[in-house]
């Protein structure tokens, strides 16, 4: 008896205090500070006595009101204002007639804003800790219509004697789940006069009929019950998210790039014997090994249902030429013995020839398709041709040597001057000494002497002693010496801008050209022929087809060699570019640079040879 008397002296004080919110205040008193933490929900009609509607309160809703009028205010004296971003535009609703601001007025005893233009933020109804999200956005919705329902339902007496225990309402609790289960929310509207409050009890009830039984927050829900959160959207439950498996992968017991890489000692030496490129392989070696993917971890959404992840991709096994899947195929075999090397996303086993000696009257000329490897010299006036790469370990005289690939020689070339190094590829030597050097790509050593040396790329001749002595030295973009001739004044030409093997090839591709121009126009003529003829026989009409076929493989060798032609040109380096470095030039020498020729009479130091206008410069840098 006593409890029922105590609440309803609450209530008629509640009562009392909600009648008097709808009187309008005579006068406004000016505005109290406004501070920005927000206050505990109060019951409806708990406004101090004699506090005007809204005034004095520290809420999120009325502070942005507040700051909207001030702008407002500021606007109107000429302040430009700066405008809302699309997503804080998208996050505010109009105050009039929205039937959740309308509620949480009333439940406050606040007047509602006048203003139709007036406007408040999403984000002022979600929990600090979120970020409105486009999904939370479409909740609102059902949250209005649920506002708009208990509206309807809250009825407001004249006078203390009418209100009764059964026109109270209990709080509301609604869940939300996100579309893919993962999260779970509330949102709480409070009751009222003698309504239920929405403890622990009522939310655990409320979501396990929602359906939400795992990755409930314990400490939220057991928070949200000590401290309702009305009027809040508010996170109490997260899904475990799915681990998705591992990719499968290729583990290497060869290098995918086997080009060579230089290693310079402390004297500013390099050891030629061994630069570590050649990758020799047995038969039944293991190039690599397919580790194999991993399956993925599932999770669980907030309902308990299980959430399944993606399984790890197989890896690809990189299987070329002369390789094979081991029986478990797990492992990627060499199937013959030879080099190793990678391209085209594939490893490959090409054959090798292996001369454990010396290439003379014993082993004979070589011509192997593939590479060679030989442990030791190459005497006077044999050759060795390989389609591939081409390994002397000892030393070159006097010989010929061809290669596909590269050329590298351990202890240098002493050609008698008779003797040639011809690579598609580069050329690296200890030495070059009175010998023909031909190289699609640089020539690398430590010294030249008296030989002719020419590269489509560069020429490197910075270890070591670092020396270019006499003969002709000719490359396409670049070359560089720490010292360039000698005291003896030894002649020396140096060309740059082109090179023979290039205009060699560029010529020999322009003849074929020509010629191709002048079948196609020869058997155009005797197709129209045939085809102008008035007696037309079955055997004119063959010898037209066959004619027209022929005319097709003629063009399409002809648009092959214009290509071809194209490219080569566009090899051709411009002559600004070229560079000529040397830390010592001595005369004479004779420089040329496209269509300039300087003869060197003079000693320079720190030299940069270049093509300015026409004319060869150095500078002493």
């Amino acid at each position: 008896m006593a409890d029922r008397e105590k609440k309803e002296g609450k209530l008629k004080s509640m009562l009392s205090s909600l009648l008097s919110s709808e009187k309008k205040p005579e006068k406004k008193e000016e505005e109290n500070a406004v501070a920005d933490s927000q206050t505990e929900p109060q019951q409806e009609g708990a406004r101090p006595e004699g506090q005007a509607a809204g005034e004095g309160l520290a809420h999120p809703i009325m502070d942005s009101l507040r700051r909207d009028a001030a702008a407002d205010e500021e606007g109107e004296q000429g302040e430009e204002q700066e405008p809302l971003s699309e997503e804080e535009d998208e996050n505010r609703l109009l105050i009039a007639g929205n039937p959740l601001y309308e509620l949480y007025m009333r439940r406050k005893g606040l007047e509602p804003v006048g203003d139709e233009k007036a406007t408040f933020s999403l984000s002022l109804f979600i929990d600090d800790e979120l970020a409105p999200t486009g999904e939370q956005r479409s909740w609102f919705g059902r949250l209005e219509s649920e506002a708009r329902a208990l509206l309807r339902k809250t009825t407001r007496p004249e006078t203390e004697e009418e209100l009764t225990e059964e026109e109270s309402l209990d709080a509301t609790i609604l869940t939300f789940i996100t579309r893919d289960k993962m999260d779970a929310f509330v949102f709480a509207f409070p009751p009222t006069f003698y309504g239920r409050e929405a403890d622990e009890e009522y939310l655990r009830e409320v979501l396990a009929e929602a359906g939400v039984l795992f990755g409930i927050d314990e400490q939220r829900v057991h928070s949200f019950g000590e401290s309702p959160a009305y009027f809040r959207l508010y996170s109490v439950a997260t899904g475990e998210q799915p681990v998705d498996g591992d990719n499968g992968e290729v583990v290497d017991h060869f290098n995918r790039e086997t080009r060579i890489r230089l290693k310079v000692r402390e004297d500013n030496t390099i050891d030629y014997k061994d630069l570590g490129w050649l990758q020799t392989v047995n038969e039944g070696e293991a190039i690599c090994v397919l580790v194999p993917p991993t399956e993925a971890i599932p999770g669980h959404d907030v309902t308990g249902a299980e959430v399944k992840g993606k399984n790890g991709q197989k890896a690809t096994a990189p299987m070329g030429q002369n390789t094979k899947m081991s029986e478990d195929g797990t492992t990627l075999l060499a199937t013959i013995e030879g080099v190793v090397s990678f391209s085209n996303g594939r490893f490959r086993v090409d054959p090798i020839l292996i001369i454990k000696g010396d290439v003379e009257t014993e082993t004979g000329n070589l011509d192997m398709i593939g590479d060679i490897l030989i442990h030791g010299d190459i005497h006077e006036g044999f050759t060795v041709q390989a389609s591939g790469n081409i390994t002397v370990q000892g030393m070159i005289e006097g010989a010929n040597v061809m290669a596909g690939g590269d050329i590298q020689v351990g202890r240098g070339m002493n050609g008698n001057s008779h003797g040639v190094l011809q690579a598609k590829g580069e050329v690296r030597s200890k030495f070059i000494e009175n010998a023909t050097v031909t190289a699609g790509e640089k020539v690398i050593c430590d010294t030249i002497i008296n030989s002719t040396v020419s590269s489509d790329v560069a020429i490197e001749v910075t270890t070591g002693r670092g020396a270019i002595i006499g003969g002709s030295i000719t490359a396409l973009e670049r070359i560089e010496a720490k010292s360039i001739g000698n005291q003896s004044n030894r002649n020396i030409v140096i060309t740059m801008g082109s090179t023979a093997n290039l205009l060699r090839n560029k010529h020999e591709l322009e003849q074929k050209r020509q010629v191709l121009e002048d079948e196609v126009e020869e058997t155009e003529k005797n197709i129209n022929f045939l085809d102008a003829g008035v007696n037309t026989t079955p055997e004119l009409t063959q010898m037209s087809d066959d004619l027209k076929l022929k005319l097709s493989v003629q063009k399409m060798q002809l648009a092959n060699t214009i290509r071809s032609l194209e490219a080569m040109n566009k090899k051709q380096v411009n002559n600004a570019s070229c560079r000529l470095r040397t830390d010592v030039l001595y005369p004479p020498a004779q420089i040329t640079i496209g269509d300039a020729t300087k003869i060197i009479r003079d000693m320079s130091f720190n030299a940069t040879v270049y093509y300015k206008k026409g004319e060869i410069e150095i500078a002493n840098i």
